[in-house]
């Protein structure tokens, strides 16, 4: 049965996505952890994003975590999947392609039909791009490290606590 924990955490994900609603007033609440650029970068996502992105930052918050930079990246961690409007087939061809058969999506990227390419690219590589759009809005080397999940040793406790509550929420 724990080999089908991830499908079933894909599926809750999927249900949540499709009715994810983010209500004005959640996202102006932000201004006391985001500043103006970060909180127009975070309404470029999609609702289902942005209500993830609330759900993991919420998370933290109720664990007890207070690190800025953390959740900066909770609320952020996501923002590269803004760079296309990903489709739920996108989002499940890269999330199940990855857990069950991890070439394929690559492999569709490069190779696929042409529409599949860049939704399937962004999804893959939404860290790096989203880490790039949250360096551009002005967040810190620290909260670009964590959405980027490319960290050293001084982030290992961090990027480890964001991973947990990503998957989790």
């Amino acid at each position: 049965m724990a080999g089908l924990a991830p499908l079933r955490r894909r599926a809750r994900r999927f249900v949540l996505a499709l009715r994810a609603r983010v209500e004005p007033g959640e996202v102006e609440a932000l201004s006391a952890y985001l500043t103006p650029a970060q909180v127009r970068l975070f309404s470029t996502m999609q609702s289902a994003d942005q209500r993830h992105s609330l759900e993991v930052f919420g998370r933290l918050l109720r664990e007890g975590h207070r690190d800025p930079d953390l959740l900066q990246a909770a609320l952020l961690h996501d923002v590269g999947k803004a760079r296309a409007r990903l489709r739920v087939w996108h989002r499940v061809l890269v999330d199940l392609g990855q857990t069950f058969w991890p070439s394929a999506p690559r492999w569709l990227a490069a190779h696929g039909p042409a529409a599949l390419r860049w939704p399937l690219e962004v999804g893959l590589r939404h860290p790096e791009l989203g880490a790039e759009d949250a360096r551009s809005a002005g967040c810190s080397d620290r909260a670009v490290a964590l959405i980027r999940g490319d960290h050293g040793a001084d982030l290992a406790r961090l990027a480890a606590v964001l991973w947990r509550a990503d998957t989790e929420a």
